[in-house]
């Protein structure tokens, strides 16, 4: 290479981890949660809630927190928002309505429930979840506060092995997963930080009067708002048939670390440099001493060396090439 030249890196990017909102939520772009667990337990409930009518959703704020178990991690559910339509197409179809249930600890939790009106879900038994609230509000819109009775609770509108599809709504942002200089860099992507989603898949039915009472309160509101991308999603139960499915895995609740990967990405790189370097001393070497061969140059150069020299050659060689193999396999390893 003459002097002044220099590489060209080739950039392979990823494709984005993501679905078209516009889309929806569909099993057939879903890969199956192999161990995603979510509890709602029928004994956690609420006697008093205070509600409040905001322009796109009445906020319900129950006087006890609500509790929610996801893949053993327990969350606070401390505020409820109703809105309509659903923001969401799942397998297609579009809910009347949908309850948010939200918890703010840590990274936050979001608990999606699509309500539809008896008519548009016949067979389904119509829960009396919002019976109460829809009677006391009525055309009013000030704070208030409504006994709605000691048995409200959200397992009345989740029940246990219900099927959900999940993700960490968040955007994702582009990172380098592995680069061989002069080569080629490898781009993948990873989301920043938001909270975990949990959205039902099937819509629980609500008596259509129940729902009319509260659509007059609120205007509609807008899809965007709620969900501007849609990431890579996990559904459950993974094993229910689907024959265009991905393979079950474990959904992940956040990005691998940006120091982590920073680091393996200077550690590979200084593995192939040390090897790069090593082999040129080799090839000087042999170029300057090799009288007698390249063989016997070899034997020379080893045999000049103290054991300990060789010991922690032969050692430093091991780990080299322990670094490449490990940042090779992470590098292009499937994303769970």
């Amino acid at each position: 290479m003459g002097a002044g030249a220099s590489c060209n890196t080739v950039d392979k990017v990823d494709p984005y981890p993501g679905n078209d909102v516009t889309n929806g939520l569909k099993r057939a772009d879903s890969e199956g949660c192999a161990n995603c667990t979510l509890t709602v337990d029928d004994s956690n409930t609420v006697s008093n809630v205070d509600v409040l009518i905001t322009p796109d959703n009445v906020k319900i704020t129950p006087v006890i927190a609500l509790l929610v178990t996801f893949n053993e991690q327990q969350y606070k559910i401390t505020e409820l928002n109703w809105m309509y339509p659903g923001p969401i197409r799942v397998e297609g179809t579009n809910a009347d309505a949908v309850l948010r249930c939200r918890s703010f600890d840590g990274d936050g939790l979001d608990v999606f429930v699509p309500l539809s009106t008896t008519t548009n879900s016949p067979g389904t038994s119509p829960t009396d979840f919002f019976s109460v609230l829809a009677a006391e509000l009525g055309g009013k819109k000030d704070l208030k506060s409504v006994a709605v009775g000691q048995n409200w609770s959200m397992a009345k509108l989740i029940k246990a092995e219900d099927p959900y599809f999940t993700w960490v709504n968040a955007d994702y942002e582009r990172y380098v997963k592995f680069m061989i200089p002069c080569r080629e860099r490898l781009i993948g992507w990873r989301p920043l930080r938001g909270p975990r989603t949990i959205y039902m898949a099937n819509a629980v039915g609500v008596p259509d009067g129940d729902l009319a009472i509260l659509r007059n309160l609120v205007t509609r509101v807008s899809p965007k708002d709620v969900f501007k991308t849609l990431p890579y999603t996990y559904f459950y139960p993974p094993n229910a048939p689907c024959a265009t499915c991905k393979k079950p895995v474990k959904a992940l609740s956040s990005a691998p670390s940006p120091l982590s990967t920073n680091i393996t990405n200077a550690l590979v790189t200084l593995a192939i440099v040390s090897i790069f370097c090593l082999a040129v001393l080799v090839a000087i070497y042999i170029a300057n001493y090799s009288g007698g061969g390249v063989s016997e140059a070899f034997s020379k150069f080893i045999t000049s060396l103290s054991s300990p020299t060789i010991l922690f050659l032969v050692f430093g060689l091991l780990l080299v090439l322990a670094l490449v193999v490990a940042g090779v396999s992470g590098a292009f390893k499937t994303k769970t």
